[in-house]
């Protein structure tokens, strides 16, 4: 059986994204403790915790068998952009009032969830984002400015700036 190393690489090439070796070490390793997100928790609340999604999970096909095409876990936001792309939109609202183009979406690496919500590593920038999608909002959030600082600090408060 291949190593997970080898495994995350082969599920990153198809997006061209270039994992982040503290991802890659952090997804070999045993993890000792989730990662603090404050995601849906009200202010003053202690946070929750985000756990990886196993490497079998990033290696299924999301839809089970049940529809033609396979999705890979880890590329689940490529399938996510490409709807937005078949219906015209070219870009979604981004962190600090960007645009965050959807093209870039797809080239996301999925890594798990909190509440529903897609965390995934951006392959630009190859910080920690998450995509939220409700009724009546789209957006997506940067989480962290690199795997290491959401180890190390947890999900971002956007009045909290990592030191």
């Amino acid at each position: 059986m291949e190593s997970i190393r080898d495994r995350l690489i082969a599920l990153a090439a198809p997006l061209g994204i270039k994992l982040p070796e503290e991802y890659v070490a952090f997804m070999e390793a045993e993890p000792e403790r989730g990662i603090p997100v404050y995601h849906l928790v009200p202010k003053g609340e202690p946070p929750d915790e985000w756990w990886p999604e196993p490497i079998e999970e990033l290696e299924a096909d999301i839809h089970r068998g049940r529809c033609a095409e396979v999705v890979l876990g880890a590329h689940y936001l490529r399938s996510t952009a490409a709807e937005y792309l078949s219906g015209g939109w070219k870009s979604i609202p981004g962190p600090s009032g960007s645009e965050f183009s959807t093209e870039r979406l797809g080239r996301g690496f999925w890594i798990g969830e909190v509440d529903g919500d897609c965390v995934f590593i951006d392959a630009e920038t190859l910080g920690v984002f998450a995509y939220l999608e409700y009724a009546d909002e789209t957006r997506v959030e940067q989480w962290a400015p690199s795997f290491a600082a959401f180890v190390a600090h947890g999900q971002q408060r956007q009045a909290e700036p990592l030191s």
